[in-house]
Order: C-alpha cells, then sequence, then structure tokens
C-alpha cells in the first residue's frame, strides 16, 4: 500500500479555519485592549454623585469633571451650560443617557463658577484653583553608595491626596520603579515615568538610595496626574566615598580677644553642615549651620573669642546661620585653651573633626621703619601702594612710616564695654633729647602731618610722619611708642601696671637735611675725572639723602664745544646716574657739570675726559710640552701640555695638538694665574714613528718591536711533539669512519613527502576533489530516488 504524503482537502480547509480564527481572536484581543484603555483615558478625574454634591467644591484645572444630574430632571440631550458664576456661559455640555456631563477644566479660567440649564433650579457654585506642588530632596548631594539615602519630600497647600508621575533624564522606567521601590508597568518605554500613588503620603519617596546610579546632576520632574500641577527636584549623584567636608587646618590658632576664620571645604556636594564648637568639658558650646557656598567649595565661618560672655549671639559669623549657644560662659571673657569642632553634613554622609586652640597674647613687635618720597596717610595708603626705603633716617620733606605687627585683640567686644574704636591702642610721637630745662615736645594723630591706623584684619598699626607738615627739627631724633592702655581692654587690669599701659613697644627715627651732590673726586686742578668707555659714553655719578624716587636734572656744559647735554635721573637707594655718549670727544676734553633740583645748593663743577681703563680679559700661555722618545709597542704614551692663564679673569681656551697628521683639542679653564696640563694618548699599537706638534714645538716619538729573546731559546714549544705525534685525533675514524649520517636514507629514500605532493604539489587538491565527488554522488542517488 503506498501512502500518500500530500495533505488532502479536508485537512487544507481546516488549516485555513485555524488561521482564521487565529486572526480573528488577535482582533478581538486589541479591540479589547484598545476598549480598555478608552475606558480608563475617560474615566473621570473628579466624580460628583449630584448637583449639591458638586456645590462649594474646589476643582483643580486641570480635571476632567464628571456630574450627575439626575436629581435635577436632566434627560439624554439636554444642554447644561457652565457659566462664570454671576456672568456669561464658557461652556456649553450635553447630558448623557445617564443624565450626567463630563467637562474638562484646562481651558478654564481660575475663578467661581456654575452649571445651568432649562431643568437646573438649584443655586449652586464651583470653584476652579490651580494646584500647586512643591518638590525637593532632602540634601543637594547623594553618592551612589548603598548605604547613603535622601529623601523626595512632595507637598501641595491646597491638597492632601494625589497621584504623581517621576521622570527623569538619565534614568529609564526601570531603574526610576526600583529606585522608589514601585511596581514596573512592562508596556512602558524606557522614557516613561512612573505613577507614585498619594505622593504626600507614601514611603516610597524615602530614604531613596542610588546604588546603581551613575554619578552626574539629576532633574526629577514631578507632576500631579490630574492637574496641571509640577515641579522640578535636583540631586548630584557622586562617586562612594568622593563626598567629604574637612576643615581646611585641623588646628587653628587664635590670640584670646581676636577673631579668626575657620576655612571649611565642601567635596563633591552642595549640602550644608552641622558646626559644633566647645562641649561641656570646656564649660563653653555654641552650634550652627554652616552655608555650602554655591560659586565655591570652601565656606568661611569667623569665631570672635571676645564675644563670649558679652554678646554670644556674635560668637559664629560669616557662612553660618542658626548660631545657637547652648552653654555660655560663667565669666567675661573666654578662657586660653582648646576647644573641640565637629562638623557633620546635614544628610550624614560625612563628617570632620578640628581644634580651636586660643592662646594668650603676645607683645607686639616692630616690623619695620621706611621712608617715602610719595604723598602717603597711615588708614589711607596701603604700604604696598608707594615706593619706600627700609630705615629710620628720613630727610626733610619726606615721611617716614613704622609699622607695627601682632597687634590684636580685634574682636568685637575686646574694649571692655569702653567703646573704644582701637580696644586701648594708641601711638605717640616723643623728642628723644629734650632742650635743657625743657619737656620733650610730643606729637600725637591730633597733630598736623601726623597719621596713625589700626588695621584689625591684619593686625598692624601704623604710624606716619610727614616731615614736610609736621612739627620735627632737622639733626633731631624722635621715639615712637606702640601703647596699650589697659583701662580700655577687658583683657588686662590697670591697677597691675604703674603707668596704666599693658604694652609699649618702642623705635626711634631722625630727621636729616635733603641734600644731593655728585660722587667723584677732583684733581689737583679741581677737576672730575670722567672715564670715557670703550664705546665712548661717560657715568655721572651722585648720591643724595632723598627717599628712593627723587628727581633731579643732571646737565653737561661745554662752552669750547658749545653743547649742551641733559638727562633726568632718580634716586634709589641714595644713588644716582646718568650716562652721556661723549663719542665724538677725545681724553682731555672739559666741560662743566650741574644738577637741577631743590635739594642741590652747589656750584657748577669742572669735569674733565679720560681714557678709562682696559677692560680685564683672560690671557693664556703654554708654559711646557713634553712627550716620550722612544717606547715598545703597546706601552702607553701621553703628549703633556701645561697651560697657564696670565690673565686678570678666569677664562676658557682650547688646545690643540697635532698627531700623525690627525688634529685633537681639548677645552681647558683656568682662573687668573692658575695652570693646568691637558694630556694626549699617542698611538703605540704597531711599530714605526708617531709625529705630534704642539704650536711651535713638535717632535716624534718611536714605537719599536719586542726584544726579550726569551721566546726564541725557549723550545719547549717545538720540542714537544705531543701535538703531533698523538695521532688520537686524526687516527681515530670514529667520525668519518661512521657513516650512520651518510649510510641512513631515511630522509631522502622516503618518498613519503615526495609521494604526497602529487597534483603539482598542491596541499590539500585531493581532498578537494574527494568532497566535490562526494557531493555529485549524493545527487545522483537523490535523482534516482524521485
Amino acid at each position: 500500500m503506498t501512502r500518500n504524503n500530500e495533505p488532502s482537502y479536508r485537512e487544507k480547509g481546516r488549516a485555513v479555519v485555524l488561521a482564521a480564527l487565529m486572526v480573528m481572536s488577535v482582533f478581538a484581543m486589541s479591540a479589547a485592549f484598545a476598549g480598555g484603555a478608552a475606558a480608563a483615558e475617560d474615566e473621570p478625574d473628579a466624580n460628583y454623585t449630584s448637583l449639591n454634591d458638586l456645590d462649594n467644591s474646589l476643582v483643580y484645572a486641570g480635571q476632567t469633571v464628571q456630574v450627575d444630574l439626575s436629581g435635577e430632571n436632566v434627560t439624554e440631550g439636554d444642554d447644561i451650560q457652565i457659566r462664570v458664576k454671576g456672568g456669561s456661559p464658557v461652556v456649553l455640555e450635553t447630558a448623557d443617557a445617564n443624565s450626567t456631563i463630563t467637562f474638562d477644566t484646562a481651558d478654564l479660567d481660575t475663578g467661581e463658577y456654575e452649571l445651568t440649564g432649562d431643568n437646573i433650579s438649584t443655586d449652586n457654585s464651583f470653584e476652579v484653583v490651580v494646584q500647586n506642588v512643591d518638590a525637593s530632596f532632602s540634601g543637594d548631594t547623594v553618592t551612589n553608595g548603598d548605604s547613603d539615602s535622601v529623601d523626595l519630600s512632595i507637598e501641595s497647600s491646597l491638597r492632601n491626596q494625589y497621584n504623581v508621575t517621576v521622570n527623569a533624564d538619565g534614568l529609564t522606567h526601570s531603574e526610576l520603579a526600583t529606585l522608589f521601590n514601585v511596581s514596573e508597568d512592562p508596556d512602558a518605554s524606557d522614557d516613561d515615568p512612573v505613577v507614585i500613588p498619594d505622593a504626600e503620603n507614601t514611603e516610597a519617596l524615602q530614604d531613596l538610595t542610588f546604588e546603581s546610579v551613575e554619578t552626574g546632576d539629576y532633574t526629577f520632574d514631578i507632576n500631579v496626574v490630574d492637574t496641571t500641577a509640577s515641579d522640578t527636584a535636583t540631586v548630584s549623584v557622586a562617586e562612594k566615598g568622593s563626598v567629604n567636608i574637612d576643615f581646611e587646618n585641623s588646628v587653628t590658632s587664635v590670640n584670646e580677644g581676636d577673631k579668626v576664620d575657620l576655612k571649611i571645604n565642601f567635596q563633591n556636594t552642595a549640602d550644608d553642615a552641622e558646626l559644633v564648637l566647645g562641649g561641656e568639658d570646656v564649660g563653653f558650646e555654641v552650634n550652627a549651620t554652616v552655608i555650602n557656598p554655591e560659586n565655591s567649595n570652601t565656606a568661611t565661618v569667623t569665631v570672635d573669642t571676645s564675644a563670649p560672655g558679652s554678646n554670644t549671639s556674635e560668637v559664629l559669623s560669616g557662612d553660618v546661620e542658626n548660631v545657637n549657644v547652648s552653654q555660655d560662659i560663667a565669666r567675661d571673657k573666654l578662657a586660653t585653651g582648646e576647644y573641640g569642632m565637629e562638623l557633620d553634613l546635614t544628610t550624614g554622609i560625612a563628617s570632620a573633626i578640628g581644634t580651636l586652640d586660643v592662646n594668650s597674647h603676645e607683645e607686639p613687635s616692630l616690623e619695620g621703619t621706611y621712608v617715602t618720597g610719595d604723598t602717603f596717610t597711615a588708614g589711607n595708603t596701603n604700604p604696598d601702594d608707594v615706593r619706600t626705603t627700609s630705615g629710620n633716617v628720613v630727610a626733610e620733606g619726606d615721611t617716614v612710616i613704622v609699622i607695627y605687627e601682632g597687634v590684636g585683640f580685634n574682636g568685637d567686644y575686646a574694649d571692655n564695654d569702653s567703646n573704644d574704636s582701637d580696644n586701648g591702642w594708641s601711638a605717640i610721637i616723643e623728642e628723644s633729647e629734650a632742650a635743657l630745662n625743657q619737656e620733650p615736645m610730643t606729637l600725637d594723630e591730633s597733630d598736623s602731618g601726623v597719621s596713625m591706623a589700626w588695621d584689625e584684619d591684619a593686625g598692624t598699626y601704623t604710624v606716619a610722619i610727614d616731615t614736610s607738615n609736621a612739627n620735627v627739627s632737622v639733626d633731631e631724633a624722635y621715639d615712637v611708642s606702640l601703647l596699650l592702655d589697659a583701662n580700655e581692654n577687658k583683657y588686662f587690669d590697670a591697677e597691675d601696671y604703674e603707668d596704666d599701659y599693658a604694652f609699649d613697644v618702642g623705635t626711634q627715627f631722625e630727621v636729616t637735611d635733603r641734600t644731593v651732590d655728585f660722587a667723584h673726586e677732583a684733581n689737583a686742578d679741581g677737576q672730575f675725572e670722567i672715564e670715557q668707555q670703550d664705546d665712548g659714553t661717560v657715568a655721572i655719578m651722585g648720591e643724595g639723602t632723598a627717599a628712593d624716587g627723587a628727581e633731579y636734572t643732571v646737565s653737561l656744559r661745554s662752552d669750547e664745544a658749545n653743547e649742551l647735554l641733559t638727562q633726568q635721573v632718580e634716586l634709589e637707594n641714595g644713588e644716582f646716574a646718568a650716562e652721556f655718549n661723549l663719542s665724538e670727544y677725545e681724553p682731555g676734553f672739559e666741560f662743566t657739570l650741574d644738577i637741577q633740583g631743590s635739594d642741590y645748593d652747589g656750584d657748577r663743577r669742572n669735569a674733565v675726559l679720560v681714557a678709562g681703563d682696559e677692560p680685564a680679559e683672560a690671557s693664556f700661555e703654554t708654559t711646557d710640552v713634553s712627550a716620550p722618545d722612544n717606547v715598545t709597542v703597546g706601552d702607553d704614551a701621553t703628549l703633556d701640555v701645561t697651560v697657564e692663564n696670565t690673565g686678570d679673569v678666569e677664562g676658557t681656551t682650547t688646545v690643540t695638538a697635532t698627531i700623525n697628521g690627525e688634529e685633537r683639542t681639548q677645552n681647558v679653564t683656568l682662573d687668573a694665574g692658575a695652570s693646568d696640563t691637558v694630556s694626549f694618548d699617542l698611538p703605540t699599537d704597531e711599530a714605526g714613528d708617531v709625529a705630534w706638534s704642539v704650536g711651535d714645538e713638535s717632535g716624534t716619538l718611536t714605537v719599536n718591536e719586542q726584544t726579550d729573546d726569551s721566546d726564541d731559546s725557549d723550545d719547549s714549544d717545538d720540542s714537544d711533539d705531543s701535538d703531533d705525534s698523538d695521532d688520537s685525533d686524526n687516527s681515530d675514524d670514529s667520525d668519518s669512519s661512521d657513516s650512520s649520517d651518510d649510510s641512513d636514507s631515511s630522509d631522502s629514500s622516503d618518498d613519503s613527502d615526495d609521494s604526497e605532493s602529487s597534483d603539482d604539489g598542491t596541499p590539500g587538491f585531493g581532498v578537494a576533489v574527494a568532497a566535490i565527488a562526494l557531493l555529485a554522488a549524493a545527487m545522483l542517488a537523490l535523482r534516482r530516488e524521485n
């Protein structure tokens, strides 16, 4: 019996029917899904069961509202107007078969509305308002470590219960679902948001960990599902362990009564920090919130050690808020000692500790005394902005500046309640030696030409005396004293000091006449001898007592040549120099010199041009050359050249030697008067003559063959026939007679390699032919079977 493998008509029909049923079921499922989605989309956001239920209600802009009006005798097809309360209609809706109307508030302005219609007699109103929503993270920064977390707060002042959607660029739907621990929608795309039910009351927004999130800034979009309310919240995700906070200096030292800045560094975080200074163990504690600056990673907190006991609320200032003194001191000033400090980020990610070391005040010291010719007023002029020279001798008309450093007690409450703006600091200027039977003359900041200023931040006190205006005299010395009045500073008791001054730091300056003159010596004829340099220029030198920068005009005049040359000069370190080009004149040329300036009261000075000294230079001589006459092949031989520097300064010269026609050189550097020997190797590797020369010196080295007879008389090598008579090498035929290599014809006689290279020597060609033949046989068998 032959089986027919072809499908029957019945089987074909059955297949067509099954396929049709499958297609219809797919369409039916699609339609059902679309209908369900449409039904879900048509579900109203707010459903009111009656007109009374709607009355006096708040409706949020963006909501779809459904109202059942069956209790108002409204039937299908009735027109219902949504009208501004007491105004004109804005929307017209038609009741459906269930006597309900549905309207969208998205196009309604905020305000009060009412429903009107032929069968509506009940007075009613409802208000459309815009819902607000505020979203923020509890910290600006979170790490992607598993132990770090932040909270997302979502609040609305108008609603307590509502759902929101949350989305963020850089996070997929699946990642958001994991982050907020909510169910993932299997049909959602990566860009779709997640839905957070009951956003204000859910725990899904608490303790959010970003363990699997890449570092970067993320902005979360929060949208209320049924209204137009929305907001954004931003958080920075940092690498685990990269967020840190610390004190720039773990130990900060400050003198009692002073202010000091604490530098606090924030790393990879925008969060604030909590600072605690002190504790129960030191009897004083203050805490505050350190504000993380927006445009910098470093916050500055100023500690005023004079505030405790006086005005504790100002002990901390700068980048802080919420300062709270939890334990105040029981005395009028903070004691010296160490005070612990603690820092904690508000998110708790990182912390740091430090120490504030409060020390006793040392006596101020003199920073320096300076002289300037510029206009200077203490407190108004920065010393760095004027030209000054260190020194305590000032020319009449210039200003002397005295600067003290370490001048502290700059705290706002160090003044012992005396309202003294300088906290007891002052200075006085007093004549060092008074005239006979007279009291020393004194000056203070109230006198003309005297200014004084205390720089609290820098801890300096500056005194300036303008000698052109102050009541000071030439050739007189004056003492300057910096004083601290113990009566005006709460850190001292005036009863402990005889003159009431806790500190008295002094220095002195002297006023001299203002002069300037030439610095050349006159010859027997009363003339300045001015040396002319190689390039024809001359330098006119001078000196003066005025401060650096004092300007003068130096003139050079020759009646004979009818020449007048001038040049502006200024003093520097009490000296000046003017340069003139006299290359047209020879030594012996006579001229006059003059200085124009109020400081110079001398006459013109005669001068004469003289030749300048020759410039010092190095000079070299070859003082010795030596080399051997004869050597044996292989011996060492050198050509030695001694060179001396006969000049006045250090110099370098090149020593050149010619050996067998080949030029060789060596450089040598010598101090003035020094000498050194350089050596050149002579070739001795073969017998013959070696010619050499250095400058005018020359010679020949003869290299001889070795003449040692010990080699010829010793017949031990020739008489000893042990090498020739010993036939062990020649008689032994083991190498030549052994024909194991030649007789073994396994390599040459074995034709397995040659025979394998048939088919023109193309490897594998037989395999290919076999494969083709096998394929052809298979195809022939199939044809026969068919």
